[in-house]
Parts: structure tokens; sequence; C-alpha cells
């Protein structure tokens, strides 16, 4: 076992093994990754490089090899890779994941900490799939020097401590987006982690999105039957709970959380619209029944801001990305889907919960930057988006007005003021 020390003034002290070969460099060596600078794909834009299999599961397995019909795709920076862990342990298929990284010192980091946790976790090894998203102008292959100081020690146990050591080294951040930062782009990372999957569907999420326990084996057995429609998207009702709490492993056990006000759905406090139309007083109210899982009902309501997270065919419109940073990122792409002809339709038994409760709708002075920057860009893509489905385009339903105390104003957005975005 290798020893890291952290020292109590909070600095980084890093140690170094007797050979003068960093500790850090030793463990980020022990995972096949795979990277070749010379060779790595531009996006539409050319602002972004793609290395995808940066990092392959051991065997990846399609449909026909056991891999089941579902992939989880999911996409993240440096600071969010903890929640890993626990995701893995409640998703036993495939999982495609998007990383993005702004420099080399992230590069490096996310190297030794993705080293580590597949060295810990058989289901990392077995299933994970990482690709990689960063600006094409950055040099990633520039050495970090590591701290040759010695601090305490890290282990299986203590990743999440390592990660926030890594967080340090070299002062690399999570990009927040002011003037002065990088823009995350969430939706490049998106489309790269659904494109990650072998599977026919895909549920994509955010990577503090944990699954109920056995959602994979469930979602394989229902798409092997008969389904509703031939354009379906089948919506995965979220809840969110305290960032500790073990997630519930069945509906019975969630429904009790709810109603002990342990959990609630998603955004219900801090931006309603984000998941309104799921309708989760009905999925609470539905009867129970023993066979496994059913499409339960379509939705009904469908609202602009609507961001549902949702299992689907590859046959489903790409996330948009003119979009960049926060702000019409999600929505966008559910407003295509709509607009396309796909029906919505609310899974009963299934059900995923967010890690946190959010009591507020913050907007910091960075995500207001932002969302005049694709406030701009969103008229655009609404004259885009009337060009491609004039035939069948479809008006989007203004948020409902006992919702909460900012219906107006969203509905003025969607009137063209568009003074308010969805934070996603």
């Amino acid at each position: 076992n290798h020893r890291w020390r952290y020292g109590q003034s909070g600095d980084v002290l890093l140690g170094a093994t007797e050979d003068h070969v960093h500790i850090l460099d030793v463990l980020a060596s022990r995972a096949p990754f795979k990277f070749d600078a010379e060779k790595q794909s531009l996006d539409a834009s050319r602002k972004y490089k793609i290395a995808r299999r940066f990092l392959s599961p051991q065997v990846e397995l399609g449909p026909q090899d056991g891999g089941g019909d579902v992939c989880l795709a999911t996409q993240g920076s440096l600071d969010r890779l903890s929640w890993l862990v626990d995701l893995v342990q409640l998703w036993n298929g495939p999982v495609s994941l998007a990383v993005f990284v702004a420099n080399s010192a992230q590069f490096q980091a996310v190297k030794v900490y993705l080293s580590l946790i597949r060295s810990c976790s058989e289901a990392i090894k077995a299933n994970m799939r990482v690709d990689l998203v960063y600006p094409a102008d950055e040099n990633l292959t520039r050495k970090t020097v590591w701290s040759d100081e010695l601090g305490s020690d890290f282990s299986c146990g203590t990743h999440a401590v390592l990660l926030k050591v890594l967080q340090n080294v070299g002062k690399t951040k999570v990009v927040k987006g002011s003037a002065k930062q990088m823009l995350y782009p969430q939706n490049h990372l998106r489309n790269v982690a659904r494109d990650g999957c072998a599977q026919r569907y895909f549920f994509l999420t955010d990577i503090d999105i944990m699954p109920k326990p056995g959602l994979w084996e469930e979602l394989s057995d229902f798409f092997g039957r008969t389904l509703p429609c031939t354009k379906c998207v089948f919506v995965v009702p979220t809840y969110e709970m305290s960032e500790t709490a073990p997630v519930p492993r069945t509906k019975r056990e969630l429904l009790h959380l709810v109603r002990r006000k342990e959990a609630r759905p998603f955004h219900q406090k801090s931006f309603i619209h984000n998941q309104y139309a799921t309708n989760h007083g009905m999925w609470e109210g539905l009867k129970q029944h023993g066979d496994g899982l059913r499409a339960a009902y379509s939705v009904k309501r469908y609202e602009f801001f609507y961001e549902p997270f949702y299992v689907a065919a590859k046959d489903v419109p790409r996330y948009d990305e003119r979009f960049v940073g926060y702000g019409f990122t999600r929505n966008t792409q559910v407003y295509e889907t709509h607009l396309a002809g796909f029906e919505f339709w609310v899974l009963d038994e299934a059900f995923a919960v967010h890690r946190g409760m959010r009591n507020k709708r913050s907007m910091g002075y960075w995500r207001e930057r932002q969302n005049a920057l694709n406030r701009r860009r969103f008229v655009v893509f609404q004259r885009d988006m009337k060009r491609k489905y004039r035939p069948t385009t479809k008006k989007a339903t203004a948020p409902a007005p006992t919702a909460s105390k900012t219906s107006s104003s969203f509905s003025k957005t969607l009137q063209g003021s568009l003074r308010l975005a969805p934070s996603s």
C-alpha cells in the first residue's frame, strides 16, 4: 500500500517514493488509460477535443453479450467524481462517463483519482467507460509536478479526501464561468456520454443522481416487453434527499420518506417547473402491483421548462451544443424531443434520487452572465426549431399558474421576454 499525507495547515503535502518517482504518478499508471494527443477528434465548433475510450471497461459488453439493453450515461468534472463510487453500487450495468478537464493539472488529477477508485471497485473496473472533453488549445501532456512533502494517509475508504487534495493541486478548480473563467460544456459532455453507450437505450443523468437499486435489471426486463408507442421516452420520477441518506430500495420506502418530509420531488422548492409535468402526486398514488416496471401514464401537460431524467433510444434529438455553460441546456433538448413527436411516459416503480435538498433558487452573478449569453442563443434556436419542425410544430404549455409564485414571470419568458432561465 502506498501512503499519502495531507498537512494540517490545509496545504497540499504529497509524498514521493524512494526512487524519486512520485507516488501519484505510480498510482496514475496503474489504470489502462489511452490518450494520444495527436489522434483526438474535434467537436463541431472546433473549440473542444474529445478523447474517446480514455478508459474502457475490462470487457465491453453489448446487448447480445449480456450487457442488457440500457446504459447509464452521465457527466461531470473533477470535483464531482466522488459520486461515482455510490453510483456503481446502485447501477449494475454499463456506465458511460464523460469528464471535462480544463487543463493538464486536472488531466493528471483525474487519472490519479480514477486509478484509485478503479482499483477499489470491481464494478467500475468491469462496467465503466470514460471519455474526456477538453479545450482544443490545451496541451494535456504537460507534466504536473507534485510536492515532495508528506501529510496523512489515503486509501479506498478515504478516496474523497484524496479528491479534495487533487482539487488543490496546481490550483485546479471546477470552472464556474465568470468573465475570466472557462464555461462548462454540459451539452457536449451529455452527447459524448450517450455516444459512449453501446446499448440501444440510455438513461442520461447528472452525476449526483442516484438510481433506485436494481433499476438496471428492471429496465432491461421492461424493454424486453411490448412498449406503449414507437416514439416513447420513459421518465424516471426523481426526488431529492439529504446527501448522506441511503437511497430507498423500493417505492414503498421512498413514499415513507416523503410522508416524513425526508424526501420530495426534485427541485420542488427551488424550481418547481423543472419536474412539474411528471405529476409526482399521481405517481405516488398509483396502486401497487407486482409486475415490475410499467409505463403508468403519459405526460399530458408538457411545459417548456420541463427537464425530466428519462430513458430513451438513440433516435431522440441530441443536446444542442450551442448552449455552453448554464441555462437552456437540458430544457431545449426536451423541447425538441417534444417537437419531434416523442411521447413522455412515466414509469411506475422506477425512481432516482438527487443527493442534496435544494431549498432556494439561487442565481449567482456568473450564472446570470451565462444565462444572458444562452438567452440570445435561444432566440436563434427557436427560429431553427420552427423551420425544422414546421409541419408538426407544437406549442409549449405555459407553466401551471398555481405551481409557484414565479409562474407569471415564466409565462412571460415563453412569450419572448426570457428574463429567467433554468439553471441547467
